[in-house]
Formats: C-alpha cells, structure tokens, sequence
C-alpha cells in the first residue's frame, strides 16, 4: 500500500485508468495535464498494456516518467500486468498481445524483464489517507484492514490458481486468504444490488454491492473508492445510484476495441477549481477534497455523434468555469447577474480559445430558450444548467448493472451466464467455433420451430467491430438493441410473429 499525500493546497492528483496500448489517449492526458512535478501528481491505476498496438511505447514512457519523477509519478498493478495474461493472443482471438508487440518490437528478453517488473508493482495507492485507488475491486471477505492489503506478498500471485488443499494450520489459512485478496483486488467489478458473489463473467474476483464498499470504508475510516477494469461510455461512471459517492470508475482508453467511448481521467484538488464533485465522508459531510473528470475522444470510434458533442464540450467549459465566471462578473459591470449574448460570445471564445460561432450552440449546451429570450445570459444560472447537463450524460446506465454502458442493458446476470455458456475458454471472446458450437449444442436441446438456423448471418450482425468474435461488450449491446425495438429497455424480448406482424 503507498500512500498519495497532497502536501499543499495546489497539488493536483491525477488518476488515470486503463490505456491498453492506446498510445494516443496517454499523449493526449499529459497535453492537457501537464507533466509530473510537486503539485501535478499522476497515479495509473494499471492495464497499461494488451490489446492496443502501443504497449510498448506506453511502457516506455510511463517507466521513464517515474524514474524522473519517482515522487509525483505512481503506478497500481492491473490484472493485465501479469506474465499469464500477457502471452495470451490479441483480440479477436485472446485478450492479451503485449508479448507478441514485445517480440515485434524487440525480443523475448525484453518481455521477460518487464513482466518481471510487473511483479513488483504496488497493488493499492491511497490519496491523502481518503482515497482508495485499487484497480479491480473489493474482497470475497468482510473485515478486511488495510493490514491486510500490506501484509499480500505480490510475488506469490496466480491470476488462475488450480485447487488449493484445505489449510491444516493458520500459516496456510493465511496465505490462501492473502492470495484471493490479491486476485479481488486486480479482478473484481462492482453490482448495483447488495451482497458479495463470485465474478462468473471473468472467472475471478468478486461482483460487490454498495455495502461492501461501505463496509470496507469504514473498517478504514476511508471515504471512496477509485477503481478501474471495466470501459465505460463516458470513461467515468458511479457504480451506486443510491450512494454514489461510495466509489468511481475510470477508464481512459477511448473508443476500446470498437466500443465508441470516450476516456476519461480524474483530478483531486483540495480546492474546488469549480463544477467539481466533492468527496464525501460516510456520514454524508464534505472531507475537504474534490474531483473533477476530464473526458475525450481521441480513440478510433467515434460512438454517438450527438452525445459525444454535447459531453465534450460541456466538459470542456466546465473545465473553464473558474475564469468564465472571473470574466463574466468583470464584464457585468452593474451586478446584475446577466451579460449579453454577444458579451457572452466573446468570453467563451475568449476563455476556450475555441473560436466558433458559441451563441448558436446554446441549445447544445443545454441552455432552455426562455433563459436567452430578452437577449441577456444569467452566467451562473448557465453554469449551473450545464452541470446538471453534464451529470444527467455522465450517470447514463447507472441504475441497472455495472458492465460497459451500465444500466441500459438489464438482466446482466442472466446474460453473463449465457455468454459464459458460448465462451469455452474463458477468454472473454466468443471466437466463430466456440459460437458455432454453442448454437449445435442449443439446438439439440430446441424444437425444430425455434432452431438457429443460420448461425453465420446471426454472428455476423453481433461482430460490430468486424473482428470475427464477439466481446461481452458487443454481446450486451445487441442485446440492448433488440430489447429496446419496443420502445423499452426493460430486459425483455419481444417476440412477433412475423404473419401477425404483416397483418
């Protein structure tokens, strides 16, 4: 466990999740942030590489940038960072690829140094004695005490263990409960509903509830969890509806593997910069920190035009809040609480240093026509407008379930259970055999009326990405899109007869 500090009030924490070798979205986070010094702090909370082409090149910079800046910089062992799962093939076939990148680029000797270093890696960073930054999850176990998390010996690791005896003595106990810790940690994911299981999606780790986190919290007189391991739409996402401030995702590499989302990173300040969440005690008071999400697109996937729109460029002037306010009131020069459009205009070109057209981009912004009518703006009445904006984008899929677009696709368990049914091996791609399979084994059990048919065309419309397997990702879109063809993402399927349908 190594501990963050904030020693003044101008340090910045940045966070930053997954980048799997998405180059692009790293240059673009140390563009807009900054690099590392006493007050810009950076924390990647792992699964820095696998899947994307860069690996390398992100190793590359981010060991280079600890060893310069061994104080500000701070790197989390993700479940990617592991010798297994890095010889793995890469999409669409495995979800691996470092190692073969690594032999490309250079060779077997190489692959074997870095691994080994990833061995090393701390498991667990906390900010400011608050802020729990892990990259999976929470544990199979109550009571966990950040004793615990130090004594997990990280050279004793096994991402699939085989079955282990049962102890026959407390040294033995120890261990085993120490290793399914480490697992928890760098695997598990969070549930919308209360209770501790297995993770039948990944094979490992647990699914943990809000009173899990909560519990863990207070047995560490901690306030939130930061975590990573799972994209998400907007690359930030509050896994608890009910307790939202109980923890975060963040996932930085954007438009991942054809999933048109955005990343996203996180800053913890002790000051608000403005529009910024505010890190909650358990008891529900402000602890003196907050943060802030940056999100963009800089990946290959473009997703929904018109959302990607609007949420980028309501972060963007969110970022900007501070000096648009300071320009807005030293242009209000009767306190009146309005400026014009065109006063308005000006500032935000002014500010952004984007130079468009931003009075035709009010209804993009959320603004009600009515609050523009008289010609005049009420500024803080627009900011706090484009917050609620930006929140109501940001908490999208919330409610339902904690996968990728979260809660637009309900029934995730049942889902989970048949992706796992067509996905033999386990390695979180459905491969044309393994679907082919799957469909001879269900229609053996089907009438002939119901049989598939045609399993080719039926992959072929779930390869969104055209890689010739299906991700989980892509499993639960299309089932989205087809539960919601009756106007209702309810989890249910309707099914017309197509005579029926034609009369």
């Amino acid at each position: 466990v190594i501990r963050v500090p904030m020693a003044s009030d101008s340090v910045n924490v940045h966070v930053i999740g997954d980048l799997h070798g998405q180059l692009e979205d790293l240059l673009h986070i140390l563009d807009d942030a900054g690099l590392p010094d006493a007050n810009n702090i950076f924390l990647f909370n792992g699964d820095f590489v696998d899947r994307g082409d860069h690996s390398v090149e992100i190793i590359a910079i981010l060991f280079s940038l600890y060893l310069a800046f061994p104080d500000y910089v701070f790197l989390n062992r993700g479940n990617h960072e592991d010798h297994v799962i890095c010889c793995q093939p890469p999409p669409p076939h495995g979800c691996g690829g470092f190692q073969r990148e690594c032999k490309s680029k250079y060779d077997d000797l190489v692959f074997s140094m870095v691994v080994e270093v990833f061995r090393y890696l701390p498991i667990f960073h906390i900010i400011e004695e608050k802020i729990c930054v892990i990259h999976g999850g929470l544990f199979y176990r109550k009571g966990v005490t950040i004793d615990d998390l130090e004594a997990i010996d990280r050279l004793d690791y096994c991402p699939v263990p085989g079955e282990e005896d049962p102890p026959t003595n407390p040294e033995e106990a120890r261990g085993q409960d120490l290793r399914q810790l480490m697992r928890d940690a760098l695997w598990s994911d969070p549930k919308p509903d209360p209770g501790c299981e297995f993770n039948n999606a990944r094979k490992q780790g647990q699914l943990f509830g809000p009173d899990v986190c909560q519990e863990f919290l207070q047995t560490n007189d901690l306030h939130m969890v930061v975590r990573s391991h799972e994209c998400m739409k907007l690359g930030f996402s509050q896994a608890y509806a009910e307790m939202p401030h109980l923890l975060a995702t963040i996932f930085s590499a954007s438009g991942y593997g054809g999933s048109n989302n955005m990343g996203a990173y996180m800053t913890f300040t002790k000051v608000d910069p403005g529009a910024a969440y505010k890190v909650m005690t358990l008891d529900g008071e402000p602890s003196g920190l907050f943060f802030t999400v940056q999100n963009y697109t800089v990946g290959e996937a473009s997703g929904s035009i018109e959302q990607t729109n609007k949420t980028s460029m309501r972060a963007l002037v969110l970022r900007k809040k501070q000096q648009l306010v300071e320009e807005f009131v030293a242009a209000d020069t009767m306190g009146t609480g309005k400026v014009t459009i065109e006063q308005w205009g000006t500032i935000m070109v002014k500010v952004t240093g984007v130079v468009i057209n931003w009075p035709e981009l009010l209804p993009l912004l959320g603004v009600e026509a009515e609050h523009v009518a008289s010609g005049e703006i009420e500024y803080q009445t627009f900011i706090s407008e484009l917050r609620a904006g930006f929140n109501r984008l940001s908490q999208v899929g919330n409610e339902d379930t904690e996968t990728l677009f979260n809660a637009m696709y309900a029934n995730r368990n049942t889902l989970e259970c048949v992706f796992a049914f067509f996905d033999l091996n386990g390695d979180g791609i459905i491969s044309k055999e393994e679907f082919h399979h799957g469909c001879e084994v269900l229609n053996k059990k089907l009438p002939k009326s119901s049989q598939i048919s045609r399993p080719e065309r039926l992959l072929e419309l779930m390869d969104i990405d055209g890689s010739d397997g299906i991700d989980i990702n892509e499993f639960f879109e299309v089932f989205r899109l087809v539960d919601a063809a009756d106007g209702s993402v309810d989890g249910k399927i309707s099914i017309v007869d197509e005579k029926a349908a034609e009369a």
